[in-house]
């Protein structure tokens, strides 16, 4: 039984060899994108550092959102407060 490294394999041009504008570096580039892009989509090594700049950016958003709710309650306590503060008259 042969393994499958023994067997000799067909050679068939490329699907693009019959088109006029098709080269063989043409091909090469084409083929080395296509395994570049194989490999990436099986890299899961940013995975985790995506979801921690997406948790980060929700947690910014909620602090961002809560400020602006939260910021004209306590400015119009503030400005209350400073309103008592300067009717008091000191001796």
């Amino acid at each position: 039984m042969l393994s499958d490294a023994a067997a000799p394999r067909p050679t068939t041009p490329p699907p693009s060899a019959n088109l006029p504008w098709a080269s063989p570096m043409r091909d090469m580039l084409q083929s080395s994108l296509l395994e570049v892009l194989a490999r990436f989509r099986r890299d899961e090594t940013g995975a985790a550092m995506a979801e921690y700049g997406l948790l980060i950016t929700l947690i910014a958003l909620v602090v961002v959102g809560g400020a602006t709710l939260i910021g004209t309650d306590i400015s119009t306590f503030f400005s209350a407060a400073a309103g008592y503060l300067t009717g008091i008259n000191v001796p």
